[in-house]
C-alpha cells in the first residue's frame, strides 16, 4: 500500500486552527517499521476520519473479482498513454497470414499476393504512370529480396518493360498481345518453365507479373492448375486448392470468351480428350452476320484480316455494306484452288475503313 500526502489538505488545515490531534502510536513507536500496513489498517478502522480526512472522504469503486493465477498490472500513467481496448487487440491478432496475406501500396497501386507458398502474383494497373511503375518495381524487388533472397524469378506475362528487367535479377518474358488469348504453345511453355524453375530447388519462388487486367495472371494460374493436376505429384493437392481460391477471390470469372475456350483446349490436351490436328486447313470464305453502323446512313465499309500465329497472312478488299444488310460474305480463296492454307492459332479481325478530309485510314 502506498500512502500519498495531500498538500492541499495540509495547507487548509494550517490556515484553520483545530484542536491538536494525538499522534497515533505507530508514528512514534520504536516498532514503526514492524508490520506498518497492519498497524495503519487497525488505526484506520478505529478512527479513520480524524487521522486520514482526505482518504476517508474517498470511496473506492467496486472492482470485479480477479481471476486466480492471473497477474495484475497497475497502470500509473493512465492520463498519458491510452489503454488498448480488447477489440483493437482482437483486430490486430486476427490479421490474415500465410498464403492469404498480400501486400498492397496505395502510392503505386501495386498488388502482391501469394497464390501458393511458392507462387506469387505481382500486378500493376494499366494506367499507372512510368515513375510510379518504376517505384513500384523497386518496392516489389525489395520485398521479394528481403524475404526470398535471389531465389525468385519473375515471369512477365505483359509486354516487356525496362523497369521490370532493371529491378529484378531474373526475368522471363512470356507475354502475349493485349485483348487476345495466349497461343497454346505459349501457354504450354509457360507451365513448363514455371514447373522446371520450381522443381530445381525447394526454396525457389515463381512471381507471375502482369500489368493491366488480372485475367493474364488468371489464365496462367488456371492453366498451371490443370497442368499440375495431370503432370504434378500428389502432394500438390493443397497448391491446387490454393490456386482455385485465388481465382475465385482475385480474378473471378474470365470475361473474354477466348480465354475460357483456350483453358478448355489446354485442359483437354493434357487429359487426352482433345488432339491437335497436324494437317493444315484451308479457308475459302468468311460470312459475317449483321452489319455494324459506322456510316451516317448506316452500314460500314468492311474488310478482313487473317492472322496465323499473330502474324498477318491475308487482307481482303473493302466491302460496302448497307445498313439493312443482315449478313455479308468475303471470299478468301481468291485465285487459290483450295483456299488459304492455315495452321495453328488463327485470328480473324473485321475492320471499318472510314474517310477523313486528310487521310483515308482504317479504324
Amino acid at each position: 500500500m502506498m500512502l500519498v500526502e495531500d498538500k492541499a489538505g495540509a495547507e487548509a488545515a494550517a490556515e484553520e486552527p483545530k484542536s491538536p490531534v494525538r499522534s497515533p502510536p505507530w508514528c512514534t513507536s520504536p516498532r514503526r517499521y514492524r508490520d506498518t500496513s497492519l498497524m495503519i489498517h487497525r488505526h484506520w478502522r478505529k478512527s479513520g476520519m480524524e487521522t486520514f480526512p482526505t482518504v476517508a472522504a474517498y470511496q473506492p469503486p467496486a472492482t470485479p473479482p480477479s481471476t486466480p493465477n492471473t497477474p495484475s498490472v497497475t497502470n500509473k500513467h493512465t492520463n498519458d498513454v491510452p489503454v488498448r481496448t480488447p477489440s483493437r487487440q482482437k483486430q490486430v491478432t486476427m490479421t490474415p497470414t500465410g498464403t492469404r496475406a498480400r501486400g498492397r501500396t496505395r502510392d503505386h497501386g501495386m498488388d502482391l499476393s501469394y497464390v501458393t507458398e511458392r507462387i506469387i502474383a505481382l500486378w500493376f494497373p494499366g494506367d499507372i504512370s512510368p515513375s510510379s511503375f518504376r517505384q513500384g518495381q523497386q518496392q516489389a524487388a525489395h520485398m521479394l529480396t528481403s524475404k526470398h533472397g535471389n531465389s525468385y524469378m519473375v515471369f512477365n506475362l505483359s509486354e516487356p518493360r525496362r523497369a521490370t528487367r532493371s529491378q529484378h535479377e531474373r526475368v522471363r518474358e512470356l507475354g502475349w498481345p493485349p485483348d487476345l488469348a495466349p497461343p497454346l504453345e505459349r501457354l504450354c511453355s509457360i507451365c513448363k518453365d514455371i514447373d522446371s524453375w520450381l522443381s530445381g530447388d525447394t526454396h525457389r519462388i515463381a512471381v507471375l507479373h502482369a500489368r493491366g487486367s488480372h485475367e493474364r495472371i488468371g489464365v496462367v494460374v488456371a492453366a498451371y492448375m490443370h497442368y499440375s493436376n495431370i503432370c504434378g505429384s500428389a502432394d500438390q493437392a493443397l497448391d491446387r486448392f490454393a490456386m482455385k481460391r485465388y481465382l475465385d477471390d482475385k480474378v473471378g470469372d474470365l470475361d473474354q470468351p477466348s480465354h475460357k475456350r483456350y483453358i478448355d483446349y489446354f485442359s483437354g490436351l493434357l487429359s487426352g480428350n482433345i488432339r491437335i490436328n497436324a494437317n493444315p486447313l484451308y479457308l475459302t470464305h468468311v460470312t459475317v452476320l449483321g452489319a455494324p453502323s459506322f456510316e451516317a446512313e448506316g452500314g460500314c465499309r468492311a474488310f478482313l484480316k487473317v492472322y496465323e500465329g499473330l502474324v498477318p497472312v491475308y487482307t481482303s478488299g473493302v466491302h460496302t455494306v448497307g445498313g439493312d444488310t443482315r449478313q455479308f460474305t468475303v471470299n478468301v480463296a481468291g485465285d487459290r484452288r483450295r483456299g488459304l492454307q492455315l495452321r495453328g492459332d488463327i485470328l480473324l479481325k473485321c475492320y471499318h475503313r472510314h474517310y477523313s478530309a486528310d487521310l483515308d485510314s482504317p479504324s
